[in-house]
């Protein structure tokens, strides 16, 4: 097996809902068949590890994992950026453990990838694992995000993203202390550079969900809230994104 590390992939611990442990199995399995390697970072954003121990590196055939332990409950979008900070493969993918259904399709997205497309953005085709109130809010926050930045990606909550490791360091930096959404940020900065795939498995079923409404309300504003100040502050329209099939 090739143990030069093809691709970086990010997620975080998921001590509800415990689909980690399915997300590893899988991208093992994945990893086997193509006789490649993966780099798993994983980030406690919960501190699921403060009660037990975490997978060690070599737990899995074809995936070298590497655990991340914070010191306090960072959120998710913190969490992620921390991990991105760690990858070292020329391509990343950060994906929540829910999301492993969808591992076998991982090859395909790294097929769109080319000079011209840096970026690849995976659509839920369905969110069976989340009440109709939940899908109806994040429909309306898409629309909303659209109408304000110009982007024509749809689901722009999908956790489900593949990218060069090139696109972190090529986003440009923000001059004041605020630190917009990195993703709503890379999406603006790629335009015409970034596709979108349409996943064909769904997320697990319905679980437990690690955010309440006060906290779903908080993100829903502040993704808003950074749509609206990436387009004031340099947020070019860009060129639309490949639309999903």
């Amino acid at each position: 097996m090739n143990m030069h590390s093809t691709l970086s992939i990010v997620t975080t611990t998921d001590p509800q809902a415990n689909q980690l442990s399915h997300l590893l199995a899988a991208l093992s399995h994945l990893a086997t068949s193509l006789d490649q390697c993966f780099e798993v970072i994983i980030v406690d954003d919960l501190q699921q590890w403060a009660s037990e121990n975490p997978p060690a590196a070599d737990a899995l055939p074809g995936l070298l994992i590497k655990p991340i332990l914070t010191a306090t409950r960072e959120g998710q979008l913190k969490a992620i950026k921390k991990g991105l900070a760690q990858a070292s493969s020329p391509l990343i993918l950060t994906i929540d453990p829910d999301m492993h259904p969808c591992a076998s399709e991982i090859p395909a997205m790294m097929a769109m990838v080319n000079e011209v497309t840096m970026a690849v953005h995976a659509v839920r085709s369905t969110r069976s694992n989340v009440s109709t109130f939940r899908r109806l809010a994040s429909g309306v926050v898409n629309v909303l995000v659209r109408m304000i930045t110009g982007l024509t990606v749809k689901d722009i909550g999908s956790p489900v993203t593949l990218f060069k490791k090139e696109v972190l360091a090529a986003i440009p930096q923000d001059a004041s202390d605020h630190q917009p959404n990195l993703r709503l940020k890379a999406y603006l900065y790629l335009g015409e550079r970034l596709a979108c795939y349409p996943l064909k498995n769904a997320a697990t079923t319905k679980a437990p969900s690690h955010y309440d409404l006060r906290q779903l309300i908080m993100t829903s504003w502040r993704l808003l809230r950074d749509a609206i100040y990436l387009r004031r502050n340099g947020g070019a329209m860009p060129q639309k994104a490949n639309p999903p099939d």
